[in-house]
């Protein structure tokens, strides 16, 4: 059986902003972090059982989704071609913050995830071999 995960590209981190307009009156909330020394972003959506954090690490290239209330974690190579530089976050997520409406659409891709689990995370480099430490990881 195959796990296919689709993703607004984790454009978490163009969303996030603006995903909190949708929440009025609920406990809801996203942070978003950038790391320009280290090139690493990171999102959380807290959200009560339907809560989720990502990291992107752009100087090894890999991304990773943890999902809460699955206790899972997921690893990707990022495509460059689609993900923002991480120079270009800040800019980004203040326009978006501005006028929801602006910017190009959100582009959809699919990912296929094996059900065999990483045995040794460290080949993803520090930021998602902790990210991801103590639960089960997938790519």
């Amino acid at each position: 059986m195959k796990l296919v995960i689709l993703s607004v590209v984790f454009l978490g981190v163009f969303l996030a902003p603006v995903l909190t307009n949708g929440n009025v009156g609920r406990n809801s909330h996203q942070t978003v972090n950038i790391d320009h020394k280290r090139k690493v972003v990171n999102v959380g959506n807290n959200n009560g059982r339907n809560s989720w954090s990502f990291v992107m690490d752009y100087g090894t290239g890999f991304m990773a989704t943890r999902i809460l209330s699955k206790k899972t974690c997921f690893i990707s190579r990022m495509n460059k071609q689609i993900m923002p530089d991480i120079t270009a976050l800040p800019k980004a997520i203040r326009e978006k913050q501005k006028d929801p409406r602006s910017g190009p659409p959100p582009k959809e891709v699919s990912f296929t995830i094996s059900h065999k689990r990483i045995p040794d995370l460290a080949i993803y480099g520090k930021q998602v071999q902790a990210f991801c430490r103590g639960i089960p990881s997938y790519s």
